[in-house]
């Protein structure tokens, strides 16, 4: 039975320097000592966010895998890279090391899905274009399409242009209809759909959701409201738009407050935010941050933040 990675790279959050300092001198005589390896990639991510020598140790024990074991499965969530790759030198270091892997002649799809992890942090291009390669090589295995589904889901949030909205349109089409009964990718169907312009598709799927969906999905129902409350402003409906929204509940999505703030609807994206505050203490505070702006006459961009993420705010 292989080693659980998981438990290992969890076991290293709790290490103390000494610790430390003795997994370093084993793999100083031992290289190969994979265990301990992942127990320090679990570490120095605690310290990596505002020192840059631990950014550089933790992405220095990832690109030992990238580089003997690009295989390895604990590269398909390369924590290490995403936190140390801020930099743009150490961001270039890891593009290298994974391109010497991922020419055209590379017929492994672990590599290619792997490396695609990687450069899905800041080439999201390049990254759907390997996952396309896996695919190829292994067209009935499913990880593929979910891979590419969430990276195009990634990409719509930030800048994109229509060509990369009509492929998450295609690929996210392809998914449900491979997981109709999943109630997460009806979601994530419903919310492209409305992006691109199909809302009936989108209206249908966002139904659905509120017909079969658990109390305790609030994602999906939150979903659900945004993608009709976005319709009904696309046909001018507007008070159906604010009454969607007050039932879309308190998820850290904000596509239909910032679309309502931009037609000057904000008192109703203060309502939405004020019956927001069950949120734990951070959430709290980045609404009060929201709604004096909003109260004040400003017109911020409501967005996921680091008070709101991983629990933190309260959002789980």
């Amino acid at each position: 039975m292989p080693p659980n990675y998981l438990e290992v790279w969890l076991s290293g959050r709790n290490l103390n320097a000494q610790q430390v300092i003795e997994l370093e001198q084993k793999l100083l005589v031992n290289p190969i000592d994979q265990l301990s390896r992942i127990a320090l990639m679990g570490y120095y991510p605690k310290y990596a966010l505002w020192k840059r020598a631990a950014r550089e140790k933790a992405l220095g024990h990832e690109l030992w895998f990238i580089r003997n074991e690009p295989t390895h499965p604990r590269l398909r969530f390369p924590l290490c890279s995403r936190i140390a790759c801020a930099d743009d030198d150490l961001y270039e270091i890891g593009k290298s090391a994974w391109l010497e892997h991922v020419d055209d002649d590379c017929v492994d799809a672990s590599i290619l899905s792997r490396a695609a992890s990687f450069f899905s942090m800041r080439d999201k291009q390049r990254a759907a274009e390997l996952i396309e390669r896996a695919r190829t090589i292994e067209p009935s295995n499913p990880r593929h399409l979910d891979d590419l589904a969430s990276l195009y889901s990634l990409g719509l949030n930030g800048d994109y242009d229509r060509s990369w909205l009509q492929r998450a349109f295609e690929v996210h089409g392809e998914l449900l209809a491979s997981k109709p009964d999943d109630i997460r990718q009806l979601a994530a169907f419903a919310g492209v759909a409305e992006k691109v312009g199909e809302y009936d598709l989108a209206r249908e799927a966002a139904l659905k959701i509120l017909q079969v969906v658990k109390p305790t999905d609030r994602a999906a129902i939150h979903q659900a409201h945004s993608v009709l409350g976005l319709i009904y402003l696309h046909t001018g409906d507007v008070d159906s738009a604010k009454a969607e929204l007050l039932l879309s509940g308190n998820w850290p999505e904000f596509d239909l407050d910032n679309a309502l703030i931009r037609r000057g609807e904000t008192k109703a994206v203060c309502d939405h935010l004020w019956r927001s505050m069950t949120a734990g203490k951070l959430g709290r505070i980045q609404l009060i941050a929201w709604l004096v702006q909003l109260w004040l006459g400003d017109k911020p961009n409501l967005r996921p933040t680091m008070l709101m993420s991983h629990g933190i705010g309260g959002f789980v």
